[in-house]
């Protein structure tokens, strides 16, 4: 290890290295080349030796807890550094490294003040620890799906990074930004309101926002409300006491004052979004859950025991498939487990929402893997009457294969945990893999079109006071709950890929929709929450508003405002020519897919196809239009066009394409579809009327003649491969 003794000294003092630590560099580089080999034992024990040398050196507890730290003994290293702290106490370099070391060790709730000591005094001489140290935060924040707290961390953590760093922590929060799975609402920048107020609480106020700047988030909202109990009727107060609690991960805490920030708004529209998210963390928050339960059992044989969980007709086996998860490792089989057996009788167009079994929960079912782990069988279950009548279910099938009296039970670490008013939007419907993809499609928009409709307006919330929607309905005191209830309701829907029908809905329940947004030229949108830009009239945008838009849009992936959005893009040729147009029709017949439009979605995969052919060496990307539109067409096998358009397929694939035949066969195997060359029917297609043909026969090199002088690939997003 080189080093220049005139640099500051690794100990984080502030010192150079020549009037501070000289004496022990020898020996710390032959303990840092001990450490980047790995070497920790002996790393350790040179440690040793200079602790006894030089006690409570700095350099040495710090390189000590690194070690000790990427060891996993997070608690050790935290001693260290807190015996070194009680003579340096105000040590950056230990500080932050202590901060990491409780972390590691407690997890924030037992570190957030080491933590913030670290983003306080650490952030200037090392803000790669810092960084590092909220990137972490972020992680355990999410883990928790305290969704506000983990992006803000993720914030902190790109401001205060390195240069170097920052891309690497910015392509992070991208990716949390476009995670599908999170609630649209609280993906977005959220922005602390100002406080006009007099001298004597300016101070207060200033520090408070400086706390926020940095990620002291708690004692910024401590702050908020000091000045709060002088000014009960500030809304800005109480939704920047919100979100800093928020922040904090207090979820339960920023849930009131955001209830009471959104009472005190005069704008409607905002004070809808305040009440949204306040009632989004409230149902995160709520202790009146629903836990799921693992029972797990143990089991004579696995072999025995499937034979008869096979047989048994409320238990319905998994099948995998090519676009299936593998099962865990050491698992035989999975079962759905019912609350009655299927009809075997009921025809595809008798199969209901209400005809077929209901989803009462799951088993698994482990080999054995040696003495140490005896076979098993595990059942996954909310708990309650679900999770008996799964048991139930499960043990008449067992019979005398399990010992029941010897079942464990507990909490599943990591299962679903439900609100309780929520219960009957997550009922699940069975439906056998041998149903047609058109009847499950039409399945799933009954499912969802009952919630709507029937099952959400007549479930009791406590954001209605006890009230259902449809009682709530015209009372002006429950207008506010009611509207941003109903965009809760919708950000459930958007998280089960569902696109709700808002404005219908409003209108059912005899309430309006905040107002929508037209946009002037001078209208910036990088501060627009989630929630405003949906407002945006999008045709008044201008066209690098559109493209801004569009960037957004890519990320939140709300379906009403990403098709608008795309549909406005397709209508200004400036602006179509900036994009992956392939990946516009992609978007576009996704989202189509997701509202259950085959004919629109068919409709989208034409266009692309079409557009890949103009496109030079276009013979991949059409090939892949091709399946797309076969996929389409699968989901009714009774369309005129399928045959001829398979049969088109594999005359022109096999002879360009290795194993097409069988790759073919294998996509109609899982629609449970006939090759039409098998059965005889339909005659051989010719080379005029092969999939891409425009006018003759379509080869890749003769793609440039029908392009029209363009082929390059346009970019969707800046900076995307």
């Amino acid at each position: 290890m080189s080093i220049d003794v005139y640099q500051p000294c690794p100990c984080g003092s502030g010192k150079k290295l020549k009037f501070c630590c000289l004496d022990i560099m020898n020996e710390m580089a032959k303990v840092q080349r001990l450490h980047e080999n790995q070497q920790y034992r002996l790393a350790l024990q040179a440690l040793d030796s200079l602790e006894k040398s030089h006690p409570g050196n700095p350099w040495v507890a710090n390189v000590r807890a690194s070690i000790l730290v990427e060891e996993q003994r997070p608690d050790e290293a935290t001693a260290v550094l807190g015996r070194m702290l009680e003579k340096h106490p105000k040590h950056p370099l230990g500080t932050v490294l202590y901060a990491t070391a409780r972390f590691s060790a407690e997890g924030l709730d037992g570190a957030k003040n080491a933590v913030y000591r670290a983003f306080q005094r650490c952030t200037p001489a090392y803000p790669g620890l810092v960084s590092g140290l909220a990137i972490g935060v972020a992680a355990w924040m999410l883990d928790r799906n305290r969704v506000l707290a983990a992006r803000a961390h993720l914030v902190l953590a790109m401001r205060v990074a390195p240069e170097q760093e920052r891309a690497g922590v910015f392509e992070r929060l991208l990716e949390f930004d476009g995670n599908g799975h999170l609630p649209y609402p609280l993906r977005s920048v959220h922005i602390l309101s100002p406080y006009p107020c007099d001298d004597a609480s300016r101070e207060i106020a200033e520090r408070a926002r400086k706390l926020a700047d940095i990620g002291c988030w708690g004692p910024a909202a401590q702050l908020f409300s000091q000045l709060a109990e002088k000014d009960p009727e500030s809304g800005a107060l109480w939704k920047n006491i919100g979100f800093c609690r928020a922040w904090d991960g207090d979820e339960a805490g920023a849930a009131v004052a955001l209830h009471r920030a959104a009472a005190l708004e005069r704008d409607f529209a905002d004070a809808v979004e305040l009440e949204t998210i306040a009632q989004l963390l409230e149902q995160n928050s709520t202790e009146d859950r629903v836990e799921t339960q693992t029972h797990e059992y143990p089991v004579q044989s696995a072999s025995r025991l499937l034979t008869r969980l096979d047989q048994a007709d409320r238990l319905a086996k998994l099948r995998t498939s090519p676009e299936s998860p593998e099962l865990p490792p050491a698992t035989s089989s999975m079962y759905h487990v019912l609350d009655r057996p299927l009809d075997p009788t009921l025809g595809h167009d008798d199969v209901t929402p209400t005809t077929v079994p209901k989803i009462l929960g799951q088993v698994t079912v482990f080999d054995s893997m040696g003495d140490e782990v005896p076979a098993r069988a595990v059942i996954t279950a909310l708990d309650g009457e679900e999770s008996r009548l799964a048991r139930e279910t499960f043990e008449e099938a067992a019979g005398d294969l399990i010992d029941a009296a010897s079942v464990r039970t507990e909490t599943a670490s990591e299962g679903l945990s439900i609100p309780r008013e929520q219960l009957r939007l997550n009922t699940r419907a069975y439906l056998p893999p041998t149903i047609k993809p058109e009847t499950h499609s039409r399945l799933e928009r009954q499912h969802w079109d009952e919630l709507a409709s029937e099952v959400w307006p007549g479930i009791s919330q406590a954001a209605l006071g006890g009230k259902t929607p449809r009682e709530a309905a015209g009372q002006p005191e429950l207008k506010l709950a009611l509207t941003a209830a109903l965009y809760a309701f919708d950000t459930f829907c958007q998280l089960g890929d569902f696109e709700l029908d808002l404005a219908a809905m409003a209108e059912s329940l005899h309430i309006e929709l905040p107002p929508p947004i037209e946009p002037t030229e001078s209208t910036v949108l990088n501060a627009f929450s989630s929630m405003r830009l949906h407002r945006l009239v999008v045709a008044d945008l201008n066209d690098a508003q559109l493209s801004s838009a569009l960037n957004r849009s890519l990320l939140l992936r709300h379906s009403r405002f990403f098709y608008d959005v795309l549909m406005e893009v397709l209508k200004r040729p400036t602006c179509m020519e900036k994009v992956d147009l392939t990946r516009v029709y992609s978007t576009l017949a996704d989202l189509a897919r997701s509202r259950h439009s085959k004919a629109e979605a068919l409709d989208w995969t034409l266009k692309g196809k079409e557009h890949s052919r103009t496109q030079k060496d276009g013979f991949e990307e059409t090939f892949r239009w091709e399946v797309r539109e076969l996929t389409l067409r699968l989901q009714d096998p009774d369309d005129p066009e399928l045959v001829p358009f398979l049969l088109r397929m594999r005359e022109y694939y096999r002879l360009k394409l290795p194993r097409f035949e069988q790759y073919l066969e294998s996509i109609l195997d899982i629609y449970d579809v006939t090759p039409p060359w098998d059965s005889g029917e339909g005659v051989v297609a010719s080379a005029l009327d092969a999939p891409g043909s425009v006018g003759g026969l379509w080869t890749p090199g003769n793609a440039e003649q029908t392009s029209g002088g363009g082929g390059e690939k346009k970019l969707w997003l800046p900076g995307q491969q």
